[in-house]
């Protein structure tokens, strides 16, 4: 039964195997862009933002899926444990056993699609992530302007 709730939770350890890669050294300015305005700027931090509250809640999502396979496997455990007590002879007692099987197998099937999703989910991330690499990194920023943007951030917090 041990090999078969691994086997069952593989696929969803897959989809999450693939962790938030480790955030790149910002690009160094290229000296012939020219700067920024304060619109592109603003833009540039505003994504910043969502996409860091976005992680926040990826990773919660992530802590709750964790602690769901961390649930799912004990109880599977049990209901294995508690199969090798169980009277073939007594009807309603093998009843219940496999009324709380095919429970637990619906909560692995949950499992495996909230598995599947967190990590397209991820991967979308990901690229969104990149997107704002490739389009914000090694900006360029006046002084006056980065200051303006950023007072103007304040107020509106």
């Amino acid at each position: 039964m041990k090999t078969l709730l691994a086997l069952l939770l593989l696929p969803a350890g897959f989809a999450l195997a693939q962790a938030t890669p480790e955030p790149a050294a910002p690009a160094s300015p290229d000296p012939a862009k020219p700067l920024a305005t304060r619109a592109e700027y603003s833009a540039c931090l505003d994504k910043a933002e969502a996409l860091q509250a976005n992680r926040k809640a990826l990773e919660v999502r992530r802590a709750a899926y964790d602690e769901g396979i961390a649930t799912l496997q004990a109880d599977m455990t049990a209901h294995a444990d508690a199969g090798n007590s169980i009277d073939d002879s007594k009807k309603g007692r093998l009843a219940s056993y496999n009324a709380r099987g095919a429970e637990l197998n619906g909560r692995r099937i949950r499992l495996a699609s909230d598995a599947t999703q967190l990590g397209k989910d991820l991967e979308d991330h990901n690229r969104r992530s990149n997107e704002l690499k490739t389009q914000c990194g090694g900006m360029k920023v006046s002084p006056e302007d980065r200051d303006a943007v950023q007072a103007e951030r304040a107020k509106k917090k």
